[in-house]
């Protein structure tokens, strides 16, 4: 069972008054909600994203402590240079595919 906990990589979340911990783990974005501990994961195939290359997120935050993350990752080019990247995420909650 995923518990809340402060670790690097990890910010707290608010999404429509509830809060949730979002955290990047083995390259990949996780979002546990502090009230049932019942975590959401999302892989790279985040909604807007499709057409970058984060296949490895290496670090999340959110600056402003609401419903947004930036994340972070990095490519490297073929003259050996590495390239960071980052994306802001806005999550918000839906059932049944509709906006809750």
């Amino acid at each position: 069972m995923d518990k809340l906990n402060l670790c690097p990589n990890v910010c707290m979340v608010l999404i429509d008054c509830k809060d949730f911990q979002a955290t990047v783990s083995n390259g990949k974005l996780k979002l546990l909600c502090s009230d049932d501990s019942r975590p959401w994961a999302w892989s790279t195939k985040v909604g807007g994203l499709e057409g970058l290359s984060c296949n490895y997120l290496v670090s999340v935050a959110n600056p402003g402590g609401e419903r947004r993350v930036t994340v972070w990752w990095k490519t490297y080019t073929k003259e050996c240079k590495t390239e960071i990247w980052c994306a802001q995420i806005s999550f918000e909650i839906r059932m049944m595919g509709k906006l809750v």
